[in-house]
């Protein structure tokens, strides 16, 4: 998320100087490390840091910070410090997520023309939208490309925080040592993350279903371009709480139990390595999920056929999960059983081809945004 020029000025009257967006690092027979990758919620950060060379990305450190429910800010401030000096990170320029309640994400249709015409129009729609100035609030927006060729006019998603939460953000990763060059929204990560499948020589055309905390997120990308941007009533506290009420347990163990045992029985193939009684939960969770989950698989359907509506035909090659799926396993296989689609968690040691100790898929977005600077120019 690009920074207002009303925001630029309240942080410069606080002593503030934000440095230039991250130069691309990937310079020929050149290894760089880029910027920290920072996403997550009140209750975790995750930190993922990448450095770019001529054999490729390198993960460069990773860490996770976990929050006690009610720690102040100090106590957050100086987590983070702690975990910035366990990882060794290298730096301290950052790339960071405004998430939840942050950020309000819409959808508006039928923009078009000149930049500076189109940037006036969003002004004016997210001002009848909000009931106070624009100048108090950060404002910024990313076009959604029409796949017919045919359409002079798009859609945008247009992302908007209060001016006060944006400072408060910068404020406490500044306290913990971390020197902010750009805040951007998870679509956006998400987006430079899966382009990257391209940059190894596929270009994907691909959906990828978000679970944050509260609300998540349906994306369709054709290659680069944000082709359809939707908003899900879909969270992961709240489907862990639904399992939680099913089986007669605490928010947090019912959480610690699908992440032990799945949301799905293993794949025939895997099922001899799992317990009889880990097999019989997964299949229990998965038979709790299943409306939820067949009311996804409809998001996507609808979506693929939206897609080629407006592609001729042509249709995303598969979907990607990320957010608090990656939590779950079995959560692809559960999809994927109820739609026409190949669907996979997205885990960017994976993606983008490095080592990691385990799968990942959690800090997806975290690593999207550090790669700003390293595969492209931000």
């Amino acid at each position: 998320m690009k920074l207002s020029e009303s925001l630029h000025a309240a942080l410069e009257q606080r002593g503030w100087r934000l440095p230039e967006a991250a130069r691309k690092l990937a310079a020929a027979g050149t290894s760089a490390t880029g910027p920290i990758g920072v996403h997550g919620s009140d209750a975790a950060l995750h930190l993922v840091q990448l450095a770019s060379s001529r054999s490729g990305v390198r993960l460069r450190a990773r860490s996770t910070v976990t929050f006690d429910e009610g720690s102040g800010s100090e106590a957050r401030i100086a987590s983070l410090r702690s975990a910035l000096r366990r990882g060794r990170f290298s730096g301290r320029r950052a790339v960071a997520a405004l998430e939840g309640s942050d950020v309000k994400l819409m959808v508006f249709d039928q923009l078009g023309g000149e930049s500076e015409a189109e940037a006036a129009a969003v002004l004016r729609l997210v001002e009848e939208r909000f009931d106070e100035p624009v100048d108090r609030l950060v404002i910024d927006y990313l076009p959604i490309r029409d796949l017919d060729e045919g359409q002079e006019r798009h859609s945008a998603l247009v992302a908007v925080a209060h001016e006060d939460v944006v400072i408060e953000r910068l404020e406490g990763l500044r306290s913990a040592g971390l020197q902010v060059d750009a805040l951007e929204i998870a679509p956006t990560a998400t987006r430079r993350l899966v382009s990257a499948l391209g940059s190894r020589g596929r270009e994907e055309n691909a959906m990828v279903l978000y679970a944050g905390h509260r609300r998540g997120h349906l994306i369709v990308l054709w290659g680069r371009r944000l082709v359809l941007y939707r908003e899900l009533e879909f969270g992961a506290d709240e489907v862990e709480e639904r399992v939680a009420k099913a089986l007669e347990l605490d928010p947090g163990e019912a959480a610690e139990m699908m992440r032990r045992h799945g949301v799905a029985p293993p794949a025939p193939g895997e099922a001899s390595s799992v317990s009889a009684a880990s097999y019989e939960v997964a299949e229990t969770i998965g038979e709790i999920l299943k409306p939820s989950f067949y009311q996804l698989a409809d998001q996507l359907e609808r979506a693929r056929i939206y897609t080629a509506s407006r592609a001729r035909g042509a249709a995303p090659d598969r979907a990607y999960l990320l957010g608090g799926f990656a939590c779950w396993p079995g959560a692809d296989r559960l999809l994927a059983s109820l739609g026409p689609l190949p669907v996979h968690t997205l885990d960017p040691a994976a993606t983008l081809g490095f080592e990691a100790p385990e799968a990942d898929g959690e800090a997806a977005v975290a690593a999207g945004l550090a790669l700003r600077g390293v595969l492209d120019d931000g």
